[in-house]
Formats: C-alpha cells, structure tokens, sequence
C-alpha cells in the first residue's frame, strides 16, 4: 500500500502533467517547448516516488532511473520514449531548440504509456484514479470538479460544463471570503436611486417633455449595469491570477450561475453566450472547463489575503438584548449558541461572510471555543 505522503506527491506529479497539456499548442512554438518542461518534470517527480518506493538513491543521470529499478526487479517501461523526451528539454533549455508539435505530442502519449504502467506494474494503483481535485480544499468546489470529471468521462460534456461553472461559482465566494476587502465590489445602477427626488409617474412625464422615454432610459441603466458587472468580474479574476484569456473562453462556454436563498449555486438566470451551444460541448471544452477552475481554485486556495487591518476592532460588547453566536459545522457557518447581552469580549478576527447572512462577523472566544459574532449585534469599544 503507496503512502499518503507518496500519494500526494504522484499527484503533484499529474497536476504538472496536466498543466504541459494545457501549454500544448500548434501554433506556438515557445509555449510548445514549455510544456516539454512541464512534461519532464512531471516525469522526475514520478520516477523520485518509484526510487523512494523501492529504496534507491536517487541518480544523478535521467536515464538511470532505468538502471535502478532493473536491479531491484521492477523493470521500468518506456525508456527510449522518455529519454528522447530528456533530449528535447536539454535542447530547448541548453540551447534554445524548440521542438515540433508532434515530437511534443508523441512525448505526451508517451508519459500516458509510462504512467499508466509504471503505476499499475510497480504502484499497485491506477494512474487515471488519480486527480489533482484532491489538492483542492474548499468541498464545495471539490464534489462539484468530480463531478463534472465524471461526466466529461461519460461523455455527458453538457453536464460537465454546467458543473465546471457551479464549481468556479463557488471558487469566487471563496475568494470573496478571504479577499473581500481587496476586490472591487459591485456596482448598481438603480434609475431610481438615480433620481430620488423623482416618483415614477413623474420620471416618466418629466422624460417624456425632454422627447426620451423612461422605459428606454432605465434598460439603458440596466445594460451599463450588466456590463460594468462583467467589467468588474473580468478585473477581480485577474486580481486573483486567473488567465483573464482562460477566463474569457470558460465565461463563453459556461453558462450563467446563481446563488438561491441557501447560499446553493445553481445553473440559471442571465443570458448566454452564443457560443454556449451543442457544438462546443466537447470533451476538449469540457476539459479546458475543468482544468481552468482547478488552476484558479488552487491560486485561491494558496494566496489567502493574510494582512492585518490595525484599525480593526480590538474589544467589543454585546448588545443589550443579546446575539446568536455561529460556528462552522462541516463546510457551513451555521447558528450553535447564543451569548447574553452586556458582555465584553477580545476580537481574535474579523471576516465577511454571505451566508447566514451577508456581513462582517468577529471571531471571539466563548468558554474556551472560537465562535463568530455578527457586527451587527456587537458596541465596538475599542
């Protein structure tokens, strides 16, 4: 049985994999050569688990991983395919060779071979049960990848789409926990926020004597909303290190998401792209869905905004009536108790959440449990 330490780094070894893939491109060769890198590294990640495995030191040459492994009796596969692999790295990384597409391409087919066989013959597993989901820690993105995994499998690419933009749904409420003080908020162009002073009948009638019409001026209003939204959500993904050029092909293909009253992402509202069709409902699509929101769900995960605001509040009190304190139970921040009025208590931390409700709620300490407090219900004191 591979250990879990030996585990993560085989899937380490498939996320570099994956990202040579995703860099393969007929067009360009630099970006061709880039993932001959990705291709090779994923490769020598793979061959220290094997050397780990089966208690060898680790070679200095490429090509004695062979060796080794034939001394212990655990032959390995593909040894012409991948040293031609080591070549083409040492000639675009020496000197500057930039291989063709279909010898990048036959390097790919020939790491599936390896993998495949490697894993099966020496690790005892199946290299294709291996996903790079696992590296993902937020659960919600995580079942919603497998699942659009499994469907782009079943060759239910449709489906697998739709679960790909549920996933990055979530992805963003992630980074909108953590980033929230950092991104752009959204904006809102409500006509009649606009003009307070003026009811609807008479918007109307005052529009109508400057020749406009008042239902043509508010769907103006509303148009500049929806596209200052997608303006906004277009910065805030490159603000987070997404590929904004990635973003724009998956916000085509996708369709439109929303949150319902539980704080659930569901499939619906808004209008589609047009190239939101059966079509483009591939499994390369499909693919491409999956794996931009593993990229960007992982630079979420990774860069969490850990900064100190020192003008946060540092002592607060409940009020008078008393507040619901809220801890989280699996993946939710769901109500758990109730403390009294009066009380004074140390922030620990501050931070915005959506769900229960939208708002900022303090981290404190109650009878030796971290619990959260919604600002509303609190007098800051200091």
């Amino acid at each position: 049985m591979i250990s879990a330490n030996l585990l993560k780094r085989l899937t380490y070894a498939k996320y570099i994999f994956e990202q040579g893939k995703n860099s393969l491109n007929n067009k360009s060769p630099l970006f061709n050569s880039m993932s001959v890198l990705f291709f090779h590294d994923a490769a020598e990640l793979f061959l220290s688990v094997i050397a780990d495995l089966l208690s060898f030191k680790k070679p200095k040459e490429f090509k004695d991983y062979w060796k080794e492994a034939e001394k212990k009796g655990k032959p390995l596969p593909n040894y012409n395919e991948l040293n031609a692999l080591n070549k083409i790295r040492v000639d675009f990384k020496h000197h500057g060779i930039t291989p063709s597409y279909d010898e990048c391409l036959a390097c790919e087919n020939a790491l599936v071979s390896f993998f495949t066989e490697a894993s099966k013959d020496i690790l005892g597993l199946d290299f294709s049960t291996i996903t790079v989901t696992d590296l993902i820690e937020d659960i919600n993105i995580k079942e919603h990848i497998k699942t659009a995994e499994k469907f782009k499998d079943e060759g239910e690419y449709y489906q697998s789409i739709c679960e790909s933009a549920i996933a990055f749904n979530y992805a963003e409420k992630v980074a909108g926990d953590s980033w929230h003080s950092f991104l752009i908020g959204k904006s809102y162009w409500d006509i009649k926020k606009i003009v307070p002073s003026l009811n609807y009948s008479r918007s109307i009638s005052t529009f109508r004597e400057l020749g406009g019409n008042f239902k043509n001026i508010e769907k103006s209003f509303k148009e500049v909303q929806s596209v200052s939204e997608e303006l906004i959500r277009n910065i805030n993904t490159i603000l987070l290190g997404a590929d904004i050029f990635k973003f724009k092909r998956f916000n085509l293909l996708t369709p439109r998401t929303y949150t319902d009253g539980k704080g659930v992402v569901r499939i619906g509202g808004g209008i589609m792209s047009i190239y939101h069709n059966k079509v483009n409902f591939n499994h390369k699509n499909a693919l491409f869905c999956v794996h931009f929101v593993i990229d960007t769900a992982m630079k979420i995960e990774q860069n969490p905004l850990d900064l100190v605001n020192i003008n946060s509040p540092k002592l607060i009190k409940i009020k008078n009536e008393g507040a619901a304190f809220f801890q989280f139970i699996g993946n939710e921040l769901k109500e758990a108790g109730h403390v009294s009025g009066g009380k004074e208590y140390r922030v620990l931390n501050i931070a915005y959440y959506r769900i229960p409700k939208p708002g900022f709620f303090y981290e404190i300490l109650n009878q030796e449990e971290k619990v959260k407090i919604s600002a509303s219900d609190v007098e800051v004191l200091e």
